[in-house]
């Protein structure tokens, strides 16, 4: 776990130059990323998330990591973005998970093609090592980004907010973000509305 952590560390250093990039994904970096991500995750989350962060700027990037292995990365990302799953304990400070989780789904949002499949998709996340037959959650990508401007002290209001802005790009994320408004008011009104 430790040698998968230093090894993702060093991967926002090789990231130099679009070439480099093109590389490094070519070669199955991005998938090696999330693999380290899920499967070492007290180790290798922070790194990790920073890596695909850089790597999800890229479209073709963003779409790997997106395919692999069912999108479970991203799945991850949101559930700790939204408060769904547990931080990894002991190397970071509480927050800093799901801060970095919202940045890399800000990234995410910036390509159409991504933007489309995060907006149009839900999963069912179960935290690991849960019974079976135990409650799952639904996470989505609004509903992350929803969740860091509503957490204690807003660590990644930033990024929640690039988010947003982001998927406002897409008419079903602008539809999906004015009922998120409006049903928070209490279908009262819109806080876009001016009388």
């Amino acid at each position: 776990a430790e040698r998968a952590a230093r090894a993702i560390e060093a991967v926002p250093a090789a990231l130099s130059d679009e070439d480099a990039a093109a590389l490094f994904r070519d070669q199955g970096g991005v998938e090696a990323v999330c693999d380290g991500l899920l499967q070492f995750p007290e180790a290798c989350a922070l790194p990790a998330l920073v890596a695909l962060r850089l790597l999800a700027t890229q479209e073709r990037a963003a779409a790997v990591v997106l395919k692999h292995r069912k999108g479970r990365a991203v799945v991850q990302a949101l559930a700790w973005a939204q408060g769904a799953a547990d931080e990894p304990e002991g190397q970071v400070a509480a927050g800093q998970i799901a801060a970095k989780s919202v940045e890399v789904l800000e990234a995410l949002l910036q390509h159409d093609e991504t933007r489309k499949t995060l907006l149009a998709k839900a999963w069912n996340f179960s935290k690991p090592g849960a019974e079976q037959g135990a409650p799952s959650v639904r996470v989505k990508a609004l509903t992350a980004a929803a969740s860091a401007l509503l957490a204690e002290g807003a660590p990644a209001a930033s990024a929640a907010l690039g988010a947003l802005t982001n998927a406002a790009f897409d008419e079903k994320g602008k539809e999906a973000i004015l009922g998120m408004e409006l049903a928070a008011r209490g279908a009262k009104g819109s806080a876009f509305s001016f009388g």
